[in-house]
This record gives structure tokens, C-alpha cells and sequence, in this order.
């Protein structure tokens, strides 16, 4: 029965102290820093210090190259395992003397009953016996394996620096250009012309173009607030949503959807601290958070600050005035990886179909005729 006591407390001991150190190491990686310094090894950082471990200089660390590739052989957690071993086996040796120092208790005060008598040399057999099993137990996995005991260095490629090749952001633009017809436009046309009396619109004709440009579009909803904006900007509402259809296809998806910014505004760095914006009485607050396409995006609590945010953004940095084309270059630059190009004649064209503001005169047949170029 003792004896079945001391497996059981030292079962419990021991996987008690692995369950606390075992979670301290943060296992090594690898860092691709500047190509031409190579890649770099970290060390593992243990949360508490053990003692007796220590892990070999990340410096000395045996590499090979098979092509272009670079392979680490990493000891760690091979010497990680072997310092666990090592300090079972003093925890066992341990918990075996403090298991003969029990059955040596029972023994002095047995009395003479050899029931009592019986009961101490169980606690000092399995003790004895315990402490036999761990010290052997290393001949034991050698003679089995000796990989058991001799763990070789983990085999680990060093992770290459790749350079992000970005997609086109307004990728849909060719496509959306078919749709609308034939022809190139300049985009030489005063946004100023564009106005919110001109266009003919109202909020039940926003709602429809929006329904009929893209039925799952969120902006539906909004077309009162839309509207309004439009009003108080004196911007045409076709001109407007005709960006929003090229940037996000009306809000359904990218940063638009993601972000509630139907405009893709971008931040120079990430930022959880509140901006305010304000521009014709509206203002609206946004944050910055980096995208997965390394670019840092406003992020509007809701679709409503973001719609406001677009008007406000867009007359703050005067896009809403001055012409379409170097606007629109600089709104959205080829350097961005955008077509702009083919975004200048897809607002000018979605504009001639739609609004009452027409400028089919701004149609070319060599782009360097237009005189607003950039």
C-alpha cells in the first residue's frame, strides 16, 4: 500500500514540476533580417531561469547549404530535454530520501509491531527501488536506442525574404471598362462642374443606381446619408459613386468592406489613438491598423463615419476641385500598382452614361493630346 503511495506522490511531483517549466521556453527562430547580413538565429528566452542550463552560443550554431537554401541544426531543445533529465533524476533522488527518512520514522516508532515494521520497509524497498529504476534508466534507452539519449540537432531551414508582389488594387477596371463601351477619356473635366444641382440626381435615384450597379452593395442602405452629402459637398453623387464602384465595387470588398473605408484612405503608420476630421460641419474619427498587404488603413467605427469620413477626406485634400486626371493621379498613382489610366475613363464614361453632367468631348484617340495630362 505504501509503496503504491510513493509511485502515486512521485508521479504527481514530477509531471507538477514539468507542467510548470516546460511552458517557460519560447523555442527558436529565425529571423531573415537584411539579405546581405543573413539570416540570424535567436536564442531560446526562458520566463524563469533554470538552474544549470545553459544553451550554446546561437553564433556557433552548425549550418549547411543545399542550393539556395540554408539549414540550421538546432541543439536547444535536445540540451533542453537532456537538462530535464537531469533534473528528474535530483528530484527523484529526492523524493527516495524523503521516502527513507519515512520509512525510517515508522521503523523507530514501530514498537516492536511487526505490522508497523512491514509497513516501513515497503516505504524504504520502493524508495531503493525507484531511485535504482531512474539511475538505470539511462543505460536502459541506450541500450533500447541510443538516440533516446543521444537527441541529434533538429534540421531547420532558414526562412527566405520574400518580396510581396501586390495585385493590382483596382484590378476590375479593364472588365467594368468593356461594360461601359469603347473609348478612352482624359479626365481634363473641372470637378467643380461637377455639381449636385447638375447631375439630376435625388436620394431615390442614388438608391437605384447603387441597387443596379451592385445589389449587394452596403452603401444601399445609406443612400438618405449619401445623398445629403452629396447636397452639402455640391458633388455629383454619379461621380462619387463611380470611384466607390472602381475602389471597392460599392463598399463588398478589401479595405472598403474590411475597414468601412470606401475611399481605401491610407495612414503612414499603424495607430489605435482617434483621428478627427472635419469638413461642412460633419465630424468623424478613425484609427489606423495595418493591413495583410503591409499597407496601413483607416479603420471608421461604422459604415456611417466612413461614408462621412470619404467627404470629408476627399474635400479636406481638395479632390473635389481641379481636374479628374491629376486628382485621380494622385488619388491613385500607378506607383500604388493602380491602372490609372483605365481609372479616369471609367469614372468619365460611368459619368456620361449616368448624370446629367456629360462630357463626351473629353473622349481621345492619343493619350497625349490631352492637356490637362497629369
Amino acid at each position: 500500500m505504501r509503496q503504491k503511495n510513493f509511485y502515486t506522490l512521485f508521479i504527481i511531483s514530477v509531471f507538477s514540476i514539468l507542467a510548470i517549466i516546460i511552458p517557460q521556453l519560447t523555442l527558436a527562430v529565425t529571423d531573415q533580417e537584411q539579405e546581405s547580413e543573413g539570416p540570424k538565429l535567436k536564442i531560446p528566452e526562458l520566463q524563469i531561469k533554470l538552474p544549470g542550463l545553459v544553451f550554446s552560443d546561437q553564433n556557433k550554431i552548425q549550418t549547411t547549404t543545399e542550393g539556395d537554401q540554408t539549414f540550421f541544426y538546432i541543439p536547444w531543445i535536445g540540451e533542453y530535454i537532456q537538462w530535464l533529465y537531469n533534473y528528474s533524476i535530483g528530484i527523484i533522488s529526492l523524493l527516495a530520501l524523503l521516502a527513507i527518512m519515512i520509512g525510517g520514522f515508522y521503523w523507530i516508532m514501530a514498537g516492536g509491531s511487526a505490522s508497523r515494521v512491514s509497513e516501513a520497509k515497503s516505504w524504504i524497498s520502493a524508495a531503493i527501488s525507484g531511485l535504482a529504476l531512474a539511475l538505470t534508466s539511462y543505460l536502459l534507452l541506450f541500450t533500447i536506442n541510443s538516440n533516446l539519449v543521444r537527441l541529434p540537432s533538429i534540421k531547420i531551414s532558414a526562412i527566405k525574404k520574400v518580396e510581396l508582389q501586390y495585385n493590382i488594387r483596382n484590378d476590375n477596371i479593364s472588365e467594368m471598362n468593356k461594360i461601359l463601351g469603347p473609348g478612352d477619356y482624359c479626365g481634363c473635366i473641372l470637378v467643380e462642374d461637377l455639381t449636385y444641382e447638375a447631375s439630376g440626381f435625388n436620394e431615390a435615384k442614388i438608391e437605384n443606381l447603387l441597387r443596379t450597379t451592385n445589389v449587394n452593395s452596403p452603401y444601399i442602405a445609406y443612400s438618405g446619408l449619401v445623398d445629403n452629402l452629396c447636397r452639402s459637398f455640391n458633388i455629383d453623387p454619379v461621380y462619387v459613386i463611380a470611384q466607390w464602384r472602381v475602389e471597392s465595387s460599392l463598399g463588398t470588398k478589401g479595405a472598403a468592406k474590411k475597414h468601412n473605408n470606401p475611399g481605401n484612405f491610407t495612414c503612414n503608420k499603424a495607430s489605435n489613438k482617434p483621428t478627427s476630421n472635419s469638413a461642412n460641419g460633419y465630424t468623424v474619427s478613425y484609427t489606423c491598423v495595418k493591413g495583410s498587404d503591409g499597407h496601413y488603413w483607416r479603420h471608421y467605427k461604422n459604415l456611417n463615419d466612413g461614408l462621412i469620413g470619404y467627404f470629408i477626406n476627399k474635400k479636406t485634400n481638395n479632390y473635389f476641385s481641379g481636374y479628374i486626371r491629376p486628382n485621380i493621379y494622385r488619388y491613385a498613382p500607378p506607383s500604388d500598382h493602380n491602372d490609372t489610366n483605365g481609372y479616369i475613363s471609367n469614372i468619365v464614361k460611368f459619368v456620361n452614361k449616368y448624370s446629367n453632367n456629360k462630357h463626351p468631348e473629353d473622349k481621345y484617340t492619343d493619350i497625349n493630346t490631352c492637356s490637362c495630362y497629369n
